[in-house]
């Protein structure tokens, strides 16, 4: 019986190796392995021997590969693990007030000063499920503002949109970028807000020259005239350099890197439904990433993951939800992936992560890891017969009687058992090293 047996570290970035080890029954006790240096072998090394990998941890999609430049762009509550909350204001004390005010995070009054004057309105949002409410203060500048940073040194442009319902009173609400704190506008537009229905608008910015350097944080405001009252919902603020909603940047970085293949998801996978990251971005619904709880706002999907494959030159890999989806959700995501792809069948597909970890949303237990392995690869084989699939193994600690498990189903039921090594930079054993020694080890 042959299998192949992939290794696969749980970092971003990591490499992805491939070994081929043929095992004969019975097993022997011992085994002689003879290595001749001097004969060259007709085997040809696979390009896919390395890969990286692509998570939603931390800034790696949302603030990094996706260039929306705007967190909780539809007001929404909860998209932040209570950890993660207490993380944010610590580096970001400014928001605080907000929470006072009904003003969702990182979202901050314009001028907490003035007091009540938000309201989050549910049930009726132009996405998800919350808006925020804003009434205006006569002969005062009243409204919102997130600090952001802009790519600077690459654009001075910037474009976006934002969802209304004007409730009553002047229906002038104004967008613009300012310097952070300071009051100073840098660039602004005025838009005519008068339909009492959800309606999207849209305003694009100018930053003049010199007035913003690289790293310097501005804020974006939505202010409003005189007494309006206006409902706010699903704001964007993209750069106008952007590859398909993509960071120029990410995208130049990872294409150097020329890997061949980038694998979606992780940890992540085992609460993601693919369903929610398909069609018009301004009508996803924004969820909390259950794993690392982070928002995940959904607009970098399956059809943004596979276009920064195309722009990289990489074969997508994507790990499936063995958590809280089903067989027929996960070959839903096979069929609609080779619809959408050039080879149109026989991609890499990792049946979960790490799903010996309790970590991951329902997790299985070793009574039913081969069945639930199994059934997944019926389903899967049954739209796509050539897909391979990688199963999940675990770490050395606790490899031996977990793999066997998976290795209890019939030949055919994967291609690939996967082996998780996880190396970190904190075991660097030589003393005093610098932050270029660290980094070189861990690449």
């Amino acid at each position: 019986m042959k299998r192949v047996i992939q290794c696969v570290t749980c970092m971003s970035l990591a490499m992805v190796l491939h070994a081929q080890v043929t095992i004969k029954e019975p097993i022997p006790q011992s085994a002689t392995i003879d290595v001749d240096a001097a004969e060259v072998t007709t085997q040809q090394i696979p390009r896919t021997i390395f890969g990286t990998f692509l998570e939603p941890i931390g800034n790696s999609t949302y603030n990094g590969l996706w260039a929306e430049l705007l967190q909780n762009p539809s007001f929404e509550s909860g998209l932040w693990s209570p950890g993660r909350v207490a993380e944010m204001l610590h580096d970001n004390p400014e928001p605080l007030r907000a929470g006072d005010l009904d003003v969702p995070l990182p979202w901050e009054p314009l001028d907490a000063r003035q007091g009540n004057r938000y309201e989050v309105g549910y049930g009726d949002a132009a996405n998800s499920w919350q808006s925020l409410r804003v009434f205006g203060v006569p002969g005062e500048p009243t409204g919102i503002k997130q600090k952001v940073y802009l790519p600077i040194h690459r654009t001075r442009d910037y474009q976006g949109s934002f969802y209304a319902k004007h409730i009553g009173g002047d229906s002038t609400v104004t967008i613009a970028l300012r310097v952070r704190d300071q009051g100073e506008v840098l660039a602004s537009q005025q838009l005519h807000v008068a339909d009492a229905a959800w309606t999207k608008y849209t305003f694009a910015l100018q930053v003049p020259d010199g007035k913003l350097h690289r790293l310097d944080p501005a804020d974006f405001v939505v202010q409003l005239a005189g007494d309006e009252r206006v409902e706010l919902d699903q704001f964007s603020l993209m750069p106008s350099d952007a590859k398909s909603g993509l960071d120029p940047d990410a995208v130049s970085l990872a294409k150097e890197m020329n890997t061949p293949l980038v694998r979606f998801g992780g940890n992540f996978t085992s609460s993601y439904h693919w369903t929610d990251g398909i069609g018009p971005r301004d009508k996803r619904k924004d969820t909390i990433n259950n794993s690392w709880g982070i928002p995940e706002y959904n607009s970098f999907g399956t059809d943004e993951f596979l276009e920064f494959c195309r722009q990289i030159g990489a074969q997508p890999q994507v790990a499936l939800n063995l958590g809280s989806g089903t067989p027929d959700e996960a070959a839903a995501w096979v069929r609609y992936v080779n619809e959408h792809w050039t080879t149109h069948s026989g991609l890499l597909w990792e049946l979960g992560n790490e799903l010996w970890g309790n970590w991951n949303l329902a997790w299985p237990t070793r009574d039913q890891l081969a069945a639930r392995t199994a059934e997944y690869s019926r389903a899967i084989h049954a739209v796509d017969p050539n897909a391979r699939l990688i199963a999940t193994g675990a770490d050395p600690e606790v490899f031996h009687d977990w793999n066997a498990i998976q290795l209890t189903d019939p030949p055919g039921t994967f291609d690939y058992l996967s082996t998780h090594v996880v190396v970190g930079s904190g075991e660097v054993k030589i003393k005093s090293p610098t932050p270029d020694f660290v980094a070189a080890a861990a690449f």
